[in-house]
């Protein structure tokens, strides 16, 4: 499996999933609460990188990707896994056993083909509103973690129990949208789709991995907590509305429910259709849980401007004693403001 402890920053567009080397990077958050407790610390962000929970910014993951006899059945490999048996194989001998002596030549042929043929994994990709896009996979893979990378952001969903599919949206973070799906056994599959409305949003995404108590507010054009302009996980606004050009949205992706997994909340504004102008301001809170207390925490932010431009922030926190849970620690210079000004 590709470790996850070094990736750069995909810049700009893949042209093709054949004969290249992929660039990935990684992120977390947790749970929050309705209103904020009194009890709030507030910080800066240190944007240090370090942690081992999260790969480090612009350090190059090195694997080529091989072109197999089929489309993307051995992409993704470790460099150390030359000698590794094949990914599936063939048992002539155990077949032979499931055959019936008395079956027609025929049909004991098909049977030998339809179980040793490989099945491999493929993904499809739809645009949808908001620029967001819908991926589809199939595999024979159920219930299997598998990881999405685009554009440096990574999460983790499961693949359904009956036949391996999976169907789940992600942003689009650049025009030209390029999508992978890995697997653990070190199978994949890609897709890319043109998303021609990328460039009317604003997009700042938040991840990280496991139970870390993070999240993401944005508080639009002078908004407080809890009031209307506040988005967040529990006021996440509405497509209708951020295509209407009225407020923006938040995203939450990969599955929360999977133990120590890739998460990740996204907010997007409809810069070129909005109807206000003026700031929107940012916070990130980690909130102090019993899964978090007395632990190191580390996130990475990445903020993707409808020019294409992105700018990533890490952070590494040490949270403090667990006398502390249910108290908030509000991180204001992670992400940067955005203005909102007339074309």
């Amino acid at each position: 499996m590709i470790p996850m402890s070094r990736y750069a920053l995909m810049g700009g567009t893949v042209a093709a999933a054949v004969g290249i080397g992929y660039f990935m990077q990684t992120s977390a958050t947790g749970e929050i609460r309705q209103t904020r407790p009194t009890g709030v610390q507030i910080a800066s962000a240190d944007a240090t990188a370090g942690a081992d929970l999260l790969p480090q910014a612009n350090a190059p993951f090195e694997s080529g990707l091989t072109l197999p006899s089929r489309p993307m059945s051995e992409a993704l490999e470790d460099n150390d896994s030359a000698d590794d048996a094949p990914l599936i194989e063939s048992a002539p001998i155990q077949l032979a056993a499931l055959v019936q002596n008395d079956a027609p030549a025929a049909e004991n042929e098909a049977l030998v083909s339809s179980v040793s043929a490989p099945c491999e994994a493929e993904m499809t990709a739809r645009v949808d509103a908001a620029a967001m896009v819908t991926l589809s996979i199939t595999s024979c893979q159920p219930q299997t973690r598998v990881t999405l990378h685009h554009n440096g952001m990574m999460v983790q969903v499961m693949t359904d129990d009956s036949e391996g599919a999976l169907t789940t949206q992600l942003p689009a973070l650049a025009e030209q949208a390029f999508y992978i799906a890995e697997f653990p056994n070190k199978e994949g599959a890609v897709a890319q789709v043109e998303v021609t409305s990328f460039s009317d949003y604003d997009r700042v995404v938040l991840q990280w991995r496991g139970e870390s108590g993070l999240s993401l507010s944005a508080f639009e054009f002078g908004a407080n907590w809890s009031e209307t302009g506040h988005v967040f996980a529990l006021a996440p606004g509405a497509v209708e509305v951020t295509v209407r050009g009225d407020g923006g949205m938040l995203s939450k992706h990969g599955d929360f429910s999977l133990e120590n997994s890739l998460r990740a909340e996204v907010y997007a504004y409809p810069h070129a259709t909005s109807t206000r102008l003026g700031d929107i301001a940012f916070s990130v809170d980690a909130e102090i849980t019993e899964f978090n207390c007395e632990k190191e925490i580390s996130a990475q932010s990445l903020q993707v401007k409808g020019d294409g431009a992105i700018a990533v922030q890490e952070l590494s926190l040490p949270l403090p004693e667990c006398g502390s849970i249910g108290d908030y620690i509000v991180l204001k210079s992670m992400v940067e403001n955005l203005k909102i000004v007339r074309n």
